[in-house]
């Protein structure tokens, strides 16, 4: 349940940016990082079509207020899911990200895709179920 949750609030985030900025949904993604200074989850939108721009998590959900508290359960799955990563892969945390996207489906959902990165490099498809389960 938690999972469909997230998915669909990441899926809502991204369709939004998509249609603010006159888009096609695999033109825009969302990173995400780890700041080691600040102990904190970092947020860029990504497009093919404009400069790369960070973000707070309000801003990506298009609210002023998260009564939810949605970013604080995202700020500790990201934190964690980039610190067994960066583990996994004998690196420092600052240099492992996770670029989430959308591929468009017709008739569902559109599909939230996740992918791990060191540095520039695409390391491997994750899938949301393993980050949730992990956190």
């Amino acid at each position: 349940m938690i999972t469909e949750f997230v998915e669909s609030t990441m899926r809502k985030g991204l369709q939004r940016y998509a249609k603010q900025t006159n888009q096609d949904l695999t033109d825009v993604q969302l990173l995400f990082a780890w700041d080691e200074v600040k102990q904190k989850s970092t947020y860029k939108l990504l497009s093919a079509n404009a400069p790369s721009k960070s973000i707070t998590f309000n801003e990506f959900l298009g609210i002023p207020y998260d009564l939810l508290s949605r970013e604080q359960i995202v700020r500790q799955v990201v934190g964690k899911t980039i610190e067994k990563y960066s583990q996994e892969l004998n690196c420092p945390s600052s240099i492992v990200t996770l670029v989430l996207y959308l591929i468009p489906q017709e008739e569902d959902d559109d599909t939230v895709k996740i992918h791990l990165y060191k540095g520039s490099e695409a390391v491997k498809e994750v899938k949301l179920e393993e980050i949730m389960i992990n956190a």
